[in-house]
């Protein structure tokens, strides 16, 4: 690294012989062509909630202010096809996967850009989560059927990949971060990682038809599974590991969920049915108006400080927002990207 010059006066210096001052004006010329600028604090983001949209056909994420649905800054391209998105609890990292490359990216939410090499994870990643103490980052891989955990401060894997059931979809982590759930898409179960041992413990548990994606509710006691082929949700009793009551009919294809900062209700989106459903967790029950949003919704988050509702848009290219008051929709003005398939939010404080 070159160091700044500090050019004084003649006066100060005295008489400097000819090829002296020659050397000193090349030698700023060099350190001004090729010096590399003491790196500055990253601009911290304007506070406001941010959601990151992950675009697995135009290949990069975006972010949106969502007071203006307006993009903040430029694209950040990422490599292969990225699918998923999960933010670490303080909000400073975000972690993606692609398909096609069998990849994990790390960015750097304030910096705005891609923080060092791809990292190599199982073949065809399906999932990723963050553990709420976001010292580890979990992800699913569907074709080598396993769940690996990485340091987040190293990036380096830890232990060996966990084998899992046949193609694992989806994850979720205790509130405690001490269980790790993953549903098994051919099998059509979930099962449970103790996230110590990082080993799988108790026995699977049977849910409905190609389960994917879940969520779990903010106390923890309970997890929400959504069965693709079965059209319906699946609850489980943590404390038990057992089904309760009957599996709850929503959408086609329910993909993305996301469920209230109350637990009282939970949002799933059917994407074959361009709508999401509301549950009354209470009652277990779906209420009867499904809410009418764009084409192929794929992931969903939920805002308690705005009660609103993102919802990610695959096939319109679109986000929309739902007012959980109301339950209104307005759309994003413009396109968000082109096959918009992941999104977190972020919250800058």
């Amino acid at each position: 690294m070159c160091r700044a010059l500090n050019v004084r006066s003649r006066a100060e210096l005295g008489f400097r012989h000819p090829l002296a001052t020659v050397a000193l004006l090349v030698a700023i010329a060099v350190c001004a062509a090729g010096c590399t600028p003491t790196a500055a604090t990253p601009r911290r983001p304007p506070v406001g909630t941010y959601a990151l949209v992950v675009n697995a056909t135009s290949g990069d994420m975006r972010f949106f202010d969502m007071r203006s649905l307006a993009m903040y800054r430029e694209p950040i391209e990422l490599d292969g096809f990225p699918l998923e998105v999960a933010v670490d609890p303080g909000g400073r990292r975000a972690y993606v996967i692609s398909s096609l490359s069998n990849s994990m990216q790390v960015i750097d939410t304030w910096a705005h850009h891609v923080v060092g090499d791809p990292i190599r994870v199982g073949d065809y990643p399906s999932a990723v989560v963050v553990s709420p103490t976001g010292d580890r980052v979990y992800v699913a891989s569907g074709q080598s059927n396993d769940v690996r955990a990485y340091d987040t401060r190293t990036l380096d894997v830890i232990g060996d990949p966990i084998k899992t059931g046949d193609a694992p979809a989806g994850l979720a982590v205790s509130p405690d971060g001490r269980r790790l759930y993953f549903s098994d898409q051919y099998q059509n179960d979930v099962r449970v990682i103790d996230t110590e041992a990082l080993e799988v413990v108790g026995n699977p548990i049977v849910v409905g038809a190609a389960p994917a994606r879940m969520v779990i509710s903010p106390d923890g006691r309970r997890l929400y599974v959504a069965n693709l082929n079965s059209n319906d949700i699946s609850v489980i009793d943590t404390a038990s590991d057992r089904i309760v009551g009957n599996p709850i009919s929503v959408g086609y294809y329910p993909y993305g969920m996301a469920v209230t900062a109350d637990g009282s209700r939970l949002l799933v989106a059917g994407q074959v049915s361009s709508d999401v459903r509301v549950i009354d967790t209470r009652t277990l029950r779906a209420l009867p108006d499904p809410v009418h949003v764009g084409l192929a919704p794929s992931d969903i988050e939920v805002d308690a400080d705005r009660a609103e509702a993102y919802v990610a848009d695959m096939y319109s290219n679109d986000l929309a927002v739902i007012d959980l008051r109301t339950m209104a929709v307005r759309r994003s003005p413009s396109p968000v990207g082109e096959g918009p398939r992941g999104l977190a939010l972020l919250d800058v404080n």
